[in-house]
């Protein structure tokens, strides 16, 4: 079948107009989407690789804890970068690390709490997770447990993999 040349060019406006719709809804979706849900999360391990940062609502001693890797959920954050202020999102849970007084807890990733902010400094294979609101303490190690203490000690080293 032959076309003229106007009936191309309509053809060619509906086709750009559908493709532009399609994008634009494409573009309403993934607004829609928290950037917390999007892209693979990391492992925080212990310096020796023998634990990895976990986090489980409502654990009876502390919702956040160290244990050994095994890949899950529950043991993949995401954050913003290096040195960058990041939410520790759990992609077990659908929650952050929350720094409350001296201990973290697992809470609702809500922005406007300046508690839920990170800086992860530091390289790959050594590396703190500072508390934004509060520089002179990082998440720290005591047993399994995780809390917040101060950032010069081996209880604050992480690697990451």
């Amino acid at each position: 079948m032959l076309m003229n040349n106007a009936t191309a060019r309509s053809r060619q406006r509906m086709v750009g107009a559908i493709v532009a719709t399609v994008v634009s809804a494409a573009g309403m979706v993934a607004a829609a989407t928290p950037a917390a849900a999007v892209g693979a999360g990391v492992n925080f391990v212990t310096p020796s690789g023998s634990g990895c940062l976990d986090g489980y609502n409502n654990r009876p001693v502390s919702e956040v804890y160290t244990t050994g890797c095994n890949g899950g959920k529950f043991q993949q954050w995401r954050y913003d970068g290096w040195n960058t202020k990041s939410i520790l999102y759990s992609y077990g849970e659908v929650l952050c690390i929350v720094k409350v007084g001296s201990a973290v807890t697992l809470d609702y990733c809500n922005s406007a709490n300046s508690q839920v902010y990170w800086l992860v400094q530091g390289r790959t294979g050594s590396l703190v997770i500072r508390s934004y609101a509060d520089p002179n303490v990082c998440l720290t190690r005591a047993g399994t447990n995780v809390d917040v203490g101060p950032c010069n000690v081996p209880a604050a080293a992480w690697a990451m993999r």
